[in-house]
């Protein structure tokens, strides 16, 4: 499986590389850092889902219109 993920900078990517390697066979799984301007649908798509999903797991009891609206277009369980 190949895995793309977004280019936060030098530091970030070594340490999101390290983590990687620990927690998956790197004969098994490839990945690579892309920069935000090569424009990847994915990408994008999950930077506008990430964070309201994130932020229902880190602040429960918080309103969150934005994933209310992610759960009735995609059809979401995500409480």
């Amino acid at each position: 499986m190949h895995w793309v993920f977004e280019k936060r900078g030098k530091k970030e990517d070594a340490n999101m590389e390290q983590a990687l390697a620990q927690l998956t066979p790197h004969d098994i799984h490839t990945w690579e850092f892309v920069p935000k301007s090569r424009g990847l649908p994915g990408l994008e798509m999950t930077d506008m889902v990430a964070r309201p999903i994130g932020l229902s797991v880190l602040r429960p009891e918080q309103p969150n219109r934005a994933l209310e609206t992610i759960r009735d277009r995609l059809n979401l369980t995500v409480k």
